[in-house]
């Protein structure tokens, strides 16, 4: 069955994951997509990474430093819709294969280019790796790992962020060409990529209400009204909640015993920064009370304090505004409809 984009050409002249991903995007929902390599094929071309971002592609080789390849890349070009590349800033330009030299010879062709820092700006000319970006802007710094201090970053988070973008942003040209008829260049970087994921990074302000504490009991969310991390429970095992929902804060703070000493607030409860009896409860008690053993009275839970694990107090009571789980599970469930979401992370 052909995909959506069946009958679109797709030149890919990229090297490294993001336009890779994207271009595999592009191949997944049904465009042809022709890679453009150098002679004998990258250094990686036997890896599982390869064998995934460039499913469903052609490959051609070409030297674009010699006329012979440049003309291989305008014949391929010539039959295109899309052409990428990631060579870096000025880099496809002293090839003769820049955004001008193809938008006068193919004005319907869209030309996509991914660089780290974009193709102008104080940064543009530095290396577009993403471990460099993630250390520039302090994604390393946010991660807490075995050892105080940075920590590389194992997923290629960023990659994504930028593939995505490249794919949205090449989407979008198809579109305005089909209204204007001619095609455009679309600019994509790592740091356009970066940025697009990293929205909760940026709620750090001068106040100290911030998800980007650095230091002391405000890591994390600082005074947010939030809580959701894992946490070890008196059985071993990982509970998550997360208090994103309308009412939850208040609601898990009801669960775990600490109700009375937690406001009540009319609308989102984020936008109320907690005070420093709240404070100390969200990042010193809470923690204490999921690691601590369930409380029991014979048959129910105790209340209050309620002192959870991941398998919820049994044999229990029915109640019908806070119960524990039923036997065997692994995750409070508060019946009222503003309870905070719980999943058990082994």
């Amino acid at each position: 069955m052909a995909g959506p984009l069946d009958g679109l050409v797709v030149i890919d002249a990229s090297w490294g994951m993001p336009a890779a991903i994207s271009t595999m995007m592009l191949a997944d929902y049904g465009a042809r997509v022709v890679k453009l390599e150098r002679p004998g094929g990258p250094p990686d071309a036997d890896s599982i990474l390869r064998a995934t971002t460039d499913r469903g592609k052609w490959s051609v080789e070409a030297d674009l430093r010699t006329a012979a390849g440049r003309a291989i890349a305008e014949q391929l070009v010539s039959g295109a819709d899309v052409f990428v590349e990631s060579f870096g800033t000025g880099r496809a330009d002293a090839l003769g294969i820049g955004y001008e030299h193809w938008h006068e010879k193919f004005p319907e062709l869209v030309y996509c280019s991914v660089t780290g820092y974009g193709n102008d700006g104080p940064l543009a000319s530095r290396p577009g790796y993403e471990a460099l970006l993630n250390a520039r802007l302090g994604q390393m710094a946010e991660q807490q790992g075995h050892r105080d201090g940075p920590v590389f970053m194992g997923h290629p988070t960023v990659s994504y962020g930028t593939a995505f973008l490249t794919t949205i942003g090449i989407l979008a040209a198809l579109r305005a060409r089909k209204l204007n008829g001619t095609g455009q260049k679309v600019d994509t970087s790592l740091l356009d990529g970066m940025l697009a994921i990293s929205s909760m990074n940026w709620w750090w302000n001068e106040r100290d209400i911030s998800y980007l504490a650095r230091s002391g009991n405000q890591k994390g969310f600082g005074s947010k009204r939030l809580i959701t991390d894992p946490f070890r429970c008196a059985d071993g095992k990982w509970l998550i909640p997360h208090t994103g929902g309308p009412g939850s804060y208040k609601r898990m703070m009801d669960l775990l015993g600490f109700g009375e000493q937690t406001q009540t607030i009319s609308g989102p409860e984020m936008a109320v920064p907690l005070n420093e009896v709240e404070l100390d409860i969200a990042r010193n008690k809470v923690p204490e009370a999921f690691r601590a053993p369930p409380v029991t009275n014979g048959s129910s839970c105790s209340t209050p304090p309620i002192s959870p694990r991941c398998r919820s107090c049994i044999p229990r009571k029915p109640s019908p505004t806070t119960r524990c789980g039923s036997p065997g599970s692994r995750s409070m469930c508060p019946t009222s409809s503003t309870a905070p979401s719980a999943r058990s992370a082994r």
